[in-house]
């Protein structure tokens, strides 16, 4: 009887020992192995993330909430081309044709840039 009962506690142990390793083995591979997937699932709820108001003015910061270190990266200063026409910028009813600019937004954790996406800015932003 005590025989039967310590060999299913340690049944027990083992099935929550391999559901632990399971669980840890996928939180690390999102947190160190892979953070760009970490990154995109913060991205999905704008409403946590804040803007942080740096030193320099043409340099916008959006951080993620609960780890800071999830950065969106705007530099206004480094447009990639400026004043540019599109076909369907014609289509509007006030078009605008020269305050129209380009800028990459950069992904960055710990200060490393993961990835960087094209953001057009019409109007004058």
């Amino acid at each position: 009887m005590i025989g039967d009962l310590i060999t299913m506690f340690g049944f027990i142990v083992g099935i929550l020992g391999l559901i632990a390793t399971l669980v840890g083995t996928h939180l690390a591979y999102i947190s160190f192995v892979n953070p760009l997937k970490r990154f995109n699932k913060y991205l999905e709820k704008a409403d946590n993330w804040e803007r942080f108001i740096g030193i320099e003015s043409h340099l916008y910061y959006y951080r993620y909430k609960k780890y800071p270190s999830f950065q969106l990266v705007i530099d206004w200063d480094r447009a990639i081309v400026e004043n540019f026409r599109e076909e369907w910028i014609n289509d509007a009813l006030y078009p605008d044709k020269t305050n129209n600019a380009s800028y990459y937004v950069r992904l960055e954790a710990n200060g490393m840039l993961l990835d960087k996406e094209l953001f057009v800015s019409l109007d004058g932003h």
